[in-house]
């Protein structure tokens, strides 16, 4: 499974917290076709550049969002928006499927 993530934006690009956004992200499948996979957003607190950083958001307490990809076959690609109110200590949003 090769899901990327092309682009993420936020409606408000320098949100405070308490803020009430929406989120735009585009996936795309660059792998064989896929079934079932939660594409699961988190929100970090300092830039998650590494693995570790990543592994260390990959928690319940900093999750935002999450959605049910039914089907996406090789070379498609998915719109995911979505509402999220802003939390304190924001720096950068990245998703990971499951």
């Amino acid at each position: 499974m090769e899901l990327v993530l092309q682009d993420i934006k936020l409606s408000n690009p320098i949100p405070s917290e308490g803020d009430s956004i929406k989120v735009y992200a585009k996936l795309y499948n660059q792998g064989s076709r896929v079934e079932k996979v939660w594409a699961v957003f988190y929100y970090t607190t300092e830039f998650a550049f590494s693995k570790e950083s990543v592994e260390k958001f990959s928690e319940p307490q900093y999750e935002i969002h999450r959605e049910l990809i039914e089907v996406m076959e090789q070379g498609d690609k998915k719109e995911i928006v979505f509402d999220w109110v802003v939390k304190k200590g924001l720096k950068s949003i990245f998703v990971r499927t499951e």
